[in-house]
């Protein structure tokens, strides 16, 4: 997979996942059963943090909860979520985009979010 490396923009990302929601404020997000790509921060003004939700799953490439609002619309849709805690992104690293895009490669390929998590 062709990574591009430092900050990630919706641009880049709608080409390489086109079948993907891609969402830049968080309270517009509304769970689906593919791919969406999600900016947690919600702030254009800000570089913000990307995600991966595919179906009932919440891939973060620092591994971190999702906030409330984001749970809660998970939880209405599917009844609960899978989310993984593992952290393959440091702190001050921007690639946050491309590690969701490698995350979705990886189902596309037939990889279940189970074995994602467990390789991580």
């Amino acid at each position: 997979m062709n990574m591009k490396s430092g900050l990630t923009d919706i641009n880049y990302l709608k080409e390489r996942l086109p079948e993907a929601t891609i969402e830049w404020y968080r309270n517009k997000f509304v769970p689906s059963n593919g791919f969406t790509i999600l900016n947690v921060n919600g702030n254009e003004n800000d570089i913000g943090h990307w995600v991966l939700i595919y179906k009932n799953n919440y891939l973060d490439p620092f591994g971190l909860y999702p906030s409330d609002d984001i749970a809660k619309k998970l939880f209405n849709k599917f009844g609960g979520f899978h989310l993984n805690t593992f952290k393959i992104q440091y702190k001050n690293s921007e690639n946050c985009g491309n590690y969701c895009l490698y995350f979705a490669d990886l189902i596309k390929k037939g990889h279940s979010v189970n074995e994602i998590i467990e390789a991580c």
